[in-house]
Formats: structure tokens, sequence, C-alpha cells
């Protein structure tokens, strides 16, 4: 059974897996003494340490992580080839031998199943976008409202790299929206810097009209393209 992981987590449960494995670790290679129970399991001990071994049938969970802005889709494929799609937040799998159950599950699940696996991933990248007024390096009404969490965001991920990079629309030359771009990137970064995120994290790029959001002809207002773009990983 295997799964695509960018937005699955998985949890392998059996009786004698993990457990055994952590415990045989840090013991002897062979338990000082063991007893073979009625129940078909197995009473080892060793090191100070005792503990039953009893394999049920293998269980397997796959879940999609929530993830903001997107829509994950996991593929699961069966050991006799099927193929089972997770599609949307929480959409789930639960396989114990032939048993399969797919459903949907909630926070509460992820969190109480998958809580510390989940407390050791990396934040995922963050990529955001702020917008400007026609011809300037201040932003939006919108887009000032929206700069507070977003910047505190980038601040709380203490990120190793900030990347950030200014855009225009087509009015005006070339080289005014070059530099225009520039320095609506460095406007943002002084506003990171402020708020306590590290200066030598962040890079800075203005690429003028050269990379539009949305292509227009030369000489067009379009706010979507007066932007920054924010990448943090």
């Amino acid at each position: 059974m295997k799964a695509t992981l960018p937005v699955v987590v998985a949890l392998l449960m059996s009786g004698c897996g993990a457990y055994s494995g952590l415990v045989n670790s840090f013991a002897p290679e062979k338990p000082a003494w063991e007893i073979k129970l009625e129940s078909g399991g197995v009473l080892r001990g060793g090191a100070g340490v005792a503990h039953e071994c009893i394999a049920p049938p293998h269980r397997e969970i796959y879940m999609v992580m929530p993830e903001e802005g997107k829509e994950g889709t996991v593929v699961v494929v069966t050991n006799d080839g099927r193929e089972i799609v997770l599609h949307g937040d929480y959409s789930a799998m639960s396989v114990a031998g032939t048993d399969e159950k797919v459903y949907t599950g909630t926070q509460e699940e992820l969190d109480a199943t998958f809580g510390a696996a989940v407390g050791a991933l990396p934040p995922s990248p963050l990529i955001t976008r702020l917008y400007f007024i026609f011809g300037t390096d201040n932003l939006t009404a919108e887009s000032a409202k929206a700069a507070e969490s977003v910047y505190a965001d980038v601040l709380k991920r203490q990120a190793s790299e900030v990347v950030v990079v200014g855009h225009t629309d087509t009015v005006g030359s070339a080289a005014f929206n070059d530099k225009l771009s520039l320095k609506r990137a460095e406007k943002v970064r002084e506003s990171l810097i402020k708020l306590g995120v590290a200066a030598d994290t962040i890079s800075v790029s203005g690429l003028g009209e050269s990379e539009l959001l949305v292509e227009t002809p030369d000489n067009t207002d379009e706010p979507q393209n007066r932007r920054v773009e924010i990448n943090v990983r």
C-alpha cells in the first residue's frame, strides 16, 4: 500500500511494529527471557523492560491535510493495483487487512492521530501578494489591512529565506516601471524589518512589467499587476 505524500499523513499500526523496534534498539540483541502466551503472543524481557508483542492485522490510515488556498488530492494505490482517490480537506482512508474504509475525518481526529507527526513537519511555504496604488509604492486600502496579518505570519515562521519581488502594470516606460517595482519591494522589506524579521533573511528585486499577472497591452492600467509577491521558504 502506498500513497503520494505532499498533503497526506499516514499512520501505520501493528502490535509488534514501531514499539517493539524502539525497545529492541535500546535492549540486547536477544531478550534475557521469553515466555509464550496462550493468546499466541510472546512476553519478552531484558534490560529492565518487558512488553507483550501480539500482531493484530496491519492498519494504515491516510488523511489529506488542510492547506490554506489549496485543496489536496492523494492517490492511494492498493497492493492489488487499485487506485483510490482522496480529494479535499480531511478526506481519509483506513486499511486493515481486507477491510477498507474511505471517509471524511475531522481536525480533532487529525490532531489526535497525527499530532506528533504533523508538529514535526516544517511549515508549508507561504506565497502571498499585496497590491499598490497606481504609480506609487503605497499599498491599496485593502492590502494595507491585509499586510498586518501577512507580516505577522512571516515573522511567526522564523524563515531562513524571504523573497520579495515587486511588479508593475504596463503604464509608463520600462525603465520607470523597473525602478517603481523595486521601490515597492523595498517598502515591503522595510515593513518586515520593523516588525522584527531579520534583515539578512530578506532579498528584494523588481521585475517591472516583465512578469504580468494579467496579460495586457502596453499602457494598460491593470490593478492586479501592481503588486509585490512575498515568498517565504
